[in-house]
């Protein structure tokens, strides 16, 4: 399991360097210019994206994006764990995706 957060302030999934490197080190990164204001002022220059990830939870999946930060210590980027983030779609069978002031719902199709 790779530790992933959802930052919503950011809309974001995201994830450490040495974290996406460790577990993901074959997968490609899309350059990108971005950076990331943490708690402290700092900011961090994003390391590039993992694009169109699949990840699953229990019976649901998803394709995802992940923004890598040069990042030692998760505790500068708080959000919620994409574990919490997919939980209602075990028991509504859809999963609902806020993505800045637009609510998505994807519905589950059954096989």
């Amino acid at each position: 399991m790779v530790d992933s957060l959802y930052k919503p302030t950011i809309s974001a999934n995201t994830i450490s360097s040495p974290l996406a490197l460790a577990f993901l080190g074959d997968e490609p990164l899309a350059p990108t210019d971005r950076t990331f204001q943490s708690s402290s002022e700092c900011l961090l220059e994003e390391f590039g994206v993992l694009q169109s990830m699949s990840i699953g939870h229990r019976d649901v999946d998803a394709t995802l994006d992940f923004h890598v930060f040069e990042v030692q210590d998760f505790d500068t980027l708080i959000g919620h764990p994409i574990e919490n983030f997919l939980l209602d779609a075990l028991t509504l069978g859809k999963l609902d995706v806020h993505l800045g002031k637009e609510p998505r719902s994807y519905v589950r199709n059954s096989y």
